[in-house]
């Protein structure tokens, strides 16, 4: 609340002892009319601060307010405040501080240089009460409530964001799944075109299901390996015919360690032993590059010097003699990858 004037004096009055006196006297009138508006009790403490351009107006001004009765005798030292500065005292360099006309250039008296003041040096606050603690309170509150909300609102754009990203992974890797599916399902229909053994009805069915078993897994965790690969190391090798694969787990109790059978025929044979031996060392070597592989071992040579052992299967350029071998792969279980 404003509750000061302008006062105007004239042109002989322009000295510090008349300045300090109508500064005194318009004070005096301030705080009478403080006490009679019931604004603050009668003669209870009221704080005075003078801010003036020259500083011969504020020389013992402290003493003239104990005699003017503006300070009382009844009153305690920290009961009140008494300040008294100029304006070049506040802002020594301040760019709003300017000498008033006639005046020499030590003297300031701008009320544009309080604002200079309070913005390049805020003053602490010393008056509080309990509708300005609320207000304190509230913009507290707000400033908590903004830093919530900004952090809740990251957290919701980072879930948003990896979610997201995750569907995107998802769906890519399906996709390669399916793709895989695809091509074991071509591959196994080239196989069964291609090849047409002689052997039991029971083992070929054994043998397709158990391919169409390994066609329909949408990962390679159970086998430990890519089967696609292994259907890749079959077409590199025309002379290689399969005729069972058996998947065995060695051990009740152990998961480390799971084995695949490989039983099949090189062929042909023209009572010659360098070629179907070489082909089925070319393709032990072979699978041994596989990945997840750890053992390849030939258990059963295409031939044990017995010529005996050469059978007649039913190749496309018609009926030729092949030699049975079996392999065996040991792979890791893929569960304790």
């Amino acid at each position: 609340m404003r509750i000061s004037r302008l006062v105007e004096l004239e042109q002989t009055q322009h000295t510090p002892a008349f300045i300090q006196q109508a500064l005194l006297d318009e004070t005096k009138l301030a705080v009478k009319y403080i006490y009679s508006q019931n604004l603050l009790p009668f003669n209870s403490p009221i704080g005075l601060v003078f801010l003036e351009g020259q500083a011969e107006v504020l020389v013992d001004l402290q003493s003239a307010c104990q005699k003017e009765g503006l300070l009382r005798t009844t009153w305690e030292a920290h009961e009140y405040t008494f300040a008294i500065s100029t304006f070049t005292d506040l802002v020594p360099n301040g760019v709003f501080c300017k000498p008033a006309l006639g005046e020499s250039s030590e003297c300031c008296f701008s009320q544009q240089a309080v604002v200079d003041y309070v913005f390049s040096q805020p003053p602490k606050g010393f008056y509080f009460n309990d509708y300005v603690l609320k207000i304190s309170g509230l913009l507290q509150a707000r400033k908590v409530i903004i830093g919530l909300n900004a952090l809740l609102l990251l957290g919701a754009v980072y879930y948003i964001l990896t979610n997201s990203v995750d569907a995107l992974m998802s769906v890519h890797k399906q996709n390669l799944i399916n793709q895989y599916i695809s091509d074991h399902e071509a591959e196994k229909t080239y196989l069964q075109d291609k090849v047409k053994l002689q052997d039991d009805a029971q083992e070929i069915k054994a043998s397709v299901e158990f391919s169409e078993a390994i066609l329909k897994l949408n990962v390679n965790g159970l086998l430990g390996f890519d089967a696609y690969d292994l259907s890749q190391v079959l077409s590199k090798h025309p002379n290689i015919q399969l005729s069972t694969l058996e998947w065995k787990t060695l051990g009740q109790f152990d998961s480390q360690r799971n084995q695949l059978v490989l039983q099949g025929w090189v062929f042909p044979f023209y009572d010659t032993y360098l070629l179907p031996v070489t082909w089925v060392d070319n393709f032990v070597a072979d699978l041994t590059q596989l990945t997840g592989i750890e053992v390849v071992e030939l258990q059963k040579e295409p031939l044990n010097r017995e010529l005996s052992q050469a059978l007649v299967i039913d190749a496309k350029v018609g009926e030729v003699k092949a030699l049975p071998f079996v392999v065996t792969l040991r792979v890791k279980d893929a569960q304790s990858n």
